[in-house]
């Protein structure tokens, strides 16, 4: 949602993520998952299926959540 890519890159380095994560400068994804406020992290599985909407910025929760995801793939 940063108007500025370049300036999302940094936010995301600050904050230490090391998940893909993409700049929508155009607003197709924030309007195609609903998202009102950052930070949010939307969590897709392998199919494509929205598995977790998470509206905060709780790192430990959401790499939890991704780990789940990744061990049912197994």
């Amino acid at each position: 949602m940063d108007g500025d890519p370049a300036e999302a890159h940094a936010a995301s380095a600050r904050a230490g993520l090391t998940w893909r994560s993409w700049w929508d400068g155009e607003g197709r994804i924030t309007n195609a998952y609903g998202i009102k406020q950052i930070p949010v992290f939307v969590l897709i599985d392998a199919q494509g299926v929205v598995r977790h909407k998470l509206d905060s910025g709780d790192v430990a929760r959401l790499e939890g959540l991704i780990e789940r995801l990744l061990h049912e793939r197994e």
